[in-house]
Formats: structure tokens, C-alpha cells, sequence
């Protein structure tokens, strides 16, 4: 997030082709891991050791949405810049510390093919660890992503949402009630993340047609 800086360039994705071809600077050992399979389904990959792999994403419908709803909610951008706040940030709003709970190190730079698959990693990640045990709809899990990934996994950890969650409320109801109380940071009320806060609740009534 944040407002564009001179020489910083920002590209902005409307959407995803179901089959597309990116090419990811990683190692087999990183592939191999078990979260990492899960959010490469359908992925071909023909590489030699510590060589560039080419992967060839074939979407489902639920991963392509989850995609197109974070790009319309953050910038994405090719080359390290600061956010509103200062944090050090790359892609699509990546910062150091999210970057290292998965392998890897800031760099200058970043591709969407290693953003797409650091998303889906985490996507899926964080489905499993707070998720299992409660029923939610693509639509449900794909806000209450978009928010985890904004507010982070320890404000998500702590808030009365994920208590009602898991005492079974309704989930729809839990979002739409708790959602609006997340717009403050350092005691001030922020216009951005009121913002955020409607187009992920529109995004759970209507679908991306909601924050279009």
C-alpha cells in the first residue's frame, strides 16, 4: 500500500488467465516441501538442481479470485520501496519479517511468478493452522485471508473474530460485525484501512464485482 514515489515503478493486475506460464528463481528443495506442493497443484516442473525453474500454474477458480481480490487491495511492485509507515516493503505488500517466516530474504527486486507462489504458500499455510476446524465457504476464507494478511497472523491470534469463530458463530456474521473495528493504527483512525475494511466486506456480499 501507499502512494507511488518518483522512479518506483507499480504494476497493477486486473486478473489471471487460468493457465499461464511463470518462470521462479528457486531450488527443487524449496518446491519440495509439503505447503509448498499444496499450492502447486497441477504444477509441472522440469529443473536440474539449484537451476531456474519453470512452473506452469494451472489456477483453480478460488486461488485465481484470491489473487485478483490482493492485487486490487495492494500495490504491486517490482522493486523495494517504503510503505505509508515506513516498513521496508516488496511485491505485493511483503515485508521483511513475512518474507523470512518463509525462506526468504528482502531483496531489491521481486517477479509476480515468485509473488503468485509465496501468496499461495501462505494462503494455504494459514488455512491449515487456524482454519481446519471451522466450515467456511471460499468466499468467507478468501476475506478473512485478505485481512489476516494485512493485519498480520498475531493481531488475527488475538482478536475477539477468531474467538467467536471458534466458538462456531456464524461466520458471515463474525466478519461483518468485527471487520469495521480494524481501522485504527497507533490509536488513529486511517482512511486506508477503512477503506480496506468495506471493499473486503463488499468482496464477501457481492464477490470481486464488490471492489471493482
Amino acid at each position: 500500500m501507499g502512494n507511488n514515489d518518483s522512479g518506483v515503478e507499480t504494476v497493477f493486475v486486473t486478473g489471471f488467465a487460468t493457465l499461464f506460464m511463470i518462470t521462479i528463481l528457486a531450488t527443487v528443495s524449496d518446491i519440495k516441501s509439503k505447503r509448498a506442493e499444496k499450492a502447486q497443484q497441477n504444477t509441472q516442473i522440469t529443473s536440474q538442481e539449484n537451476a531456474p525453474i519453470d512452473l506452469t500454474f494451472k489456477l483453480s477458480k478460488n486461488e485465481d479470485e484470491i489473487l485478483t481480490l490482493l492485487l486490487h487491495l495492494e500495490d504491486y511492485r517490482l522493486r523495494k520501496y517504503k510503505d505509508i509507515i515506513g516498513v521496508e516493503t516488496v511485491g505485493i505488500g511483503f515485508t521483511k519479517p513475512w518474507l523470512k517466516k518463509h525462506g526468504y530474504e528482502m531483496q531489491e527486486f521481486i517477479t509476480l511468478g515468485e509473488s503468485i507462489y509465496l501468496i499461495l504458500l501462505d494462503y494455504y499455510t494459514i488455512k491449515d493452522l487456524y482454519f481446519k476446524s471451522i466450515d467456511l465457504t471460499d468466499a468467507e476464507y478468501n476475506t478473512l485471508y485478505s485481512f489476516i494478511f494485512n493485519v498480520g497472523t498475531g493481531n488475527f491470534e488475538n482478536s475477539t473474530l477468531y474467538k467467536r469463530l471458534r466458538a462456531g458463530e456464524a461466520v458471515s456474521q463474525v466478519i461483518l460485525e468485527e471487520l469495521p473495528k480494524f481501522i485504527y493504527a497507533g490509536g488513529n483512525k486511517i482512511k486506508g484501512l477503512e477503506r480496506r475494511r468495506q471493499q473486503e466486506i463488499n468482496y464477501l456480499i457481492y464477490g470481486l464485482d464488490g471492489v471493482r
